[in-house]
């Protein structure tokens, strides 16, 4: 998978953002809406979403990982 495509690989789906990220303040961000579909597919066991600068909090590793820009 070339670095900025969104895809899955390993068990990881990765999903790039574009335009301005922020959540407001707010607790429920777009993160959650995706993170809730995306797992509920049995061969996706972690997700990663980008920002538009290509920035998740944990990069690396099975985990799932949100932007600095969508934390409350």
């Amino acid at each position: 998978m070339a670095e900025g495509a969104n895809g899955i690989a390993d068990g990881i789906a990765r999903v790039y953002l574009t335009g301005p990220c922020s959540s407001g303040g707010a607790t429920y961000t777009v993160a959650q809406p995706i993170l809730r579909n995306l797992l509920q597919f049995e061969e996706i066991r972690y997700v990663k979403i980008y920002d538009a600068e290509g920035v998740t909090e944990e990069p690396e590793g099975p985990s799932n990982s949100i932007p600095p820009c969508l934390e409350p």
